[in-house]
C-alpha cells in the first residue's frame, strides 16, 4: 500500500466524467426539447372581475390572453349549483320521493353523469326522480357552459378541474373524460380537492381514460394529492407539473417577488403549466392589475428562453445500458482506491475485502434497483478523495490545489445525475434519496482525515476536554444542524429575511444564483485552510488550516448535492456550481490577503 497518487485512479476519474456526461446528454435534449410554458387563469377569476370594470366574459379573457394567457383553469359543477341558482327546481313527491326538473338543456347536463352514477333508474320523461335529493346536489355535471364558451371564443385550451366523488366506477370515469372531451377543447386534467379520481382502486383506468381521450395528468408542485405519485409514476410521459399559489399568499408579496417565484419555477423545475392568481383583489381596475402581473410574468419567462405556449409532456431520455455500465466500472479505480485509503488510515487488514466492495459498487448500475447505492457511493466517496488527493502533496499550487478538490467532487456528483435518467427523476416522483447522507457523511469523514493529519488522534481523545475545544465543537454540531434541517426542497428551516434579500440579488446580477453554503461558507472556508495549510507547519495555525478544510467539506459536499437536484434543468446546475466556485475563489482570495501576514512561512516544505 502506498500513498502516491496512482495514474490509473486520474484515468478512473476522466473516464467517469466523460461518460457521466454522455450518459446525461439525453436528458438535456429532453429538456432543451421542450421549452412551452402555459401561464393559466381560472374561469371563475375572469367571471367576477371583468364585470367590475364594464367588460363582458369574452371580452376580459381576451384582454388576459392578450398579456399572456394561454390556459383556463375550470372547476366542475354540481348539479347542487344550478339547483341554488334556480336553474334546476327540486319537487317533493307525494311518494316521499323529489322531482328534479328543469329547461331540456340542463336536464341532459344531469342526465348523462347521474346514469354513469346511479344507472338509468330515476331519470323520465319529466325529469329525474330521486329518494334522497342530496344525490342530485352533489352530483358533478362537467365543467361550466360559461367557461367552455369563453375558452373557445379565445381559442385557447381547458384545464379541467374534476373531483373524487364517493362510489366512482370505472364506468362514471371513463364516461366523465369522453363527456368533457366533446364539451371542448380539454387537454389537461387536474385533480381537484384531495384525491385523484378513481383513487386509489382506479387510479389504472384513470390513467387509460386520460390516454384514450389524449388529456395529459397535471401534477401540482408541492401538493400532497391521493393517488398523484402513483399516477405520474404510471405515466409519466403523459405528466406535466404545475406550479400555484394562493391568493392570500400573493397579497403579502411584491410584485417583483411573484414574478421571480413563477419564473424561477419554469426555469430551474421544470415545470410548464403556471396557475396564476391576482395578487390584488380591491382595485377598481382589479382585471388591469392581474393582467399586468400575467405581462410581467410572460416577459419574465420570454427573457429566459421560454416560449409561451399550451404545453406538452416531456419526451422520455433514454441511456444505453451498456454505457450505463460502463460509466459503473469507470467509476471502480476511485472508490477502489478511496475505500483503501480510509481502511488503511484505521489499519483494516482484509483489503482484499475493500477491493470487492469496491467492484460490487462498479457493478450494481447494471441492477436498476441499486443503481442509486452505486451513485451514493460516489457521492460520498469522492469529495472524500479529494482531500486525501490534497494532503498527498499539500505544495502545490493554492489554485490548482483548490480546483482539483472541486473537479473530484463534481466527479462523484456526476454520475449521480448521469446513472439516475429519466422522466420519473425531472417530474420529481422518484428523487435521490441519499441526499441528505451525500451532504454529511464527507464532512465527517473529512473532520477524521483532517484530525489524523493535525495530531495523533489516539493520544487526544485520552487528554481532558478544554472549554475553547468542547465550545468550538458545540458551534459546529449545531452549524451541521442547522444545515441538516435546509438540506431538500421540503426543509422546515425558515429563510431569514437578510438571507432573502441576498438571494434576491443575487437572482438580479448573476445568470443563476449559487447555493450560500458553497459561495459564503464552503468554498472561501476551503481556499483559506489550503492556503494556510501550504504556508506553515505551525501547529497551532495547522489546527486553524485544518478547521477551515472541514468547514470547507461543506462547500465540496455542496457540489455533489447540486448535482442530485435531478428535476432542475442539468445546465442550469452546472453554471450554479461554476459561479459559486469562482465567487469562493474571490471571497477566499480577499480573506487569504488579510490574514495572511499573520500566517509564519515554514523554513521547509513539510515531507509527506
Amino acid at each position: 500500500m502506498t500513498t502516491k497518487w496512482p495514474w490509473w485512479v486520474t484515468v478512473g476519474l476522466v473516464l467517469t466524467a466523460v461518460l457521466s456526461v454522455v450518459n446525461i446528454v439525453p436528458r438535456y435534449q429532453a429538456e432543451q426539447a421542450n421549452r412551452a410554458v402555459g401561464i393559466v387563469v381560472e374561469g371563475e377569476v375572469v367571471r367576477e372581475l371583468a364585470p367590475s370594470q364594464g367588460l363582458s366574459f369574452d371580452a376580459g379573457m381576451e384582454k388576459l390572453k392578450a398579456a399572456g394567457v394561454n390556459v383556463l383553469a375550470s372547476n366542475e359543477q354540481t348539479a347542487g349549483e344550478l339547483i341554488s341558482n334556480g336553474i334546476l327546481e327540486v319537487n317533493p313527491q307525494p311518494d316521499g320521493s323529489f322531482l328534479v326538473t328543469g329547461l331540456p338543456s340542463q336536464i341532459s347536463r344531469v342526465e348523462g353523469p347521474f346514469e354513469s352514477r346511479f344507472g338509468q333508474e330515476g331519470i323520465g320523461y319529466y325529469g329525474i326522480t330521486v329518494q334522497d335529493v342530496n344525490l342530485i346536489r352533489s352530483l358533478p355535471i362537467g365543467l361550466p357552459s360559461q367557461d367552455l364558451e369563453m375558452a373557445k371564443s379565445a381559442g385557447v385550451p381547458i384545464l379541467a378541474r374534476l373531483g373524487n366523488p364517493r362510489g366512482a366506477t370505472e364506468n362514471y370515469i371513463n364516461s366523465t373524460f369522453s363527456r368533457i372531451k366533446e364539451s371542448g377543447d380539454v387537454r389537461y386534467y387536474l385533480p381537484l380537492g384531495d384525491e385523484v379520481m378513481g383513487s386509489p382502486g382506479l387510479v389504472k383506468s384513470l390513467q387509460e381514460s386520460l390516454e384514450s381521450s389524449k388529456i395529459n395528468y397535471v401534477t401540482a408542485e408541492f401538493v400532497k394529492t391521493v393517488g398523484d405519485s402513483a399516477m405520474v409514476a404510471k405515466a409519466p410521459g403523459n405528466a406535466i407539473r404545475l406550479h400555484a399559489a394562493q391568493s392570500a399568499e400573493l397579497i403579502r408579496m411584491p410584485k417583483a417577488a411573484i414574478v421571480e417565484r413563477y419564473v424561477k419555477a419554469a426555469r430551474e423545475r421544470n415545470i410548464r403549466l403556471l396557475l396564476i392568481r391576482p395578487n390584488v383583489t380591491s382595485s377598481d381596475h382589479a382585471l388591469d392589475d392581474f393582467a399586468d402581473l400575467i405581462r410581467s410574468i410572460r416577459k419574465g419567462l420570454e427573457h429566459e428562453g421560454l416560449s409561451i405556449k399550451a404545453p406538452r409532456p416531456y419526451v422520455e431520455p433514454t441511456v444505453s445500458p451498456i454505457l450505463r455500465a460502463l460509466l459503473g466500472l469507470a467509476m471502480v479505480p476511485a472508490l477502489v482506491y478511496t475505500l483503501l485509503r480510509l481502511g488503511d488510515m484505521v489499519a483494516f487488514k482484509y483489503q482484499w475485502a475493500l477491493i470487492v466492495l469496491g467492484v460490487l459498487l462498479g457493478l450494481m448500475p447494471n441492477v436498476s434497483s441499486l443503481r442509486e447505492i452505486s451513485t451514493l457511493a460516489s457521492a460520498v466517496l469522492l469529495p472524500v478523495l479529494g482531500y486525501l488527493w490534497f494532503f498527498d502533496r499539500p505544495g502545490r499550487n493554492l489554485w490548482i490545489s483548490f480546483l482539483g478538490m472541486s473537479a473530484i467532487s463534481l466527479v462523484g456528483g456526476l454520475p449521480v445525475a448521469g446513472m439516475l435518467v429519466g422522466l420519473k427523476y425531472m417530474l420529481h416522483v422518484d428523487i435521490f434519496t441519499g441526499v441528505k447522507v451525500a451532504v454529511f457523511l464527507p464532512v465527517f469523514v473529512a473532520a477524521w482525515i483532517v484530525i489524523h493529519k493535525v495530531t495523533d488522534w489516539k493520544e487526544a481523545m485520552k487528554q481532558p476536554i478544554v472549554w475553547g475545544s468542547a465550545l468550538t465543537s458545540i458551534v459546529v454540531l449545531l452549524g451541521l444542524a442547522f444545515m441538516y434541517m435546509r438540506t431538500g426542497n421540503d426543509n422546515p428551516a425558515a429563510v431569514s429575511g437578510m438571507e432573502l434579500k441576498l438571494r434576491d440579488l443575487l437572482d438580479q446580477w448573476l445568470v443563476v444564483r449559487p447555493r450560500t453554503k458553497e459561495f459564503l461558507i464552503g468554498n472561501p472556508a476551503l481556499f483559506i485552510g489550503i492556503a494556510i495549510w501550504a504556508r506553515t507547519i505551525d501547529i497551532k495555525w495547522r489546527a486553524v488550516g485544518g478547521f477551515l478544510l472541514v468547514v470547507g467539506a461543506i462547500g465540496q459536499t455542496s457540489i455533489v448535492n447540486t448535482m442530485c437536484h435531478l428535476h432542475t434543468p442539468i445546465h442550469l446546475s452546472l453554471i450554479r456550481i461554476a459561479i459559486g466556485l469562482l465567487i469562493g475563489c474571490i471571497l477566499g482570495g480577499l480573506g487569504w490577503l488579510v490574514i495572511r501576514g499573520f500566517v509564519p512561512v515554514s523554513a521547509r516544505e513539510e515531507k509527506q
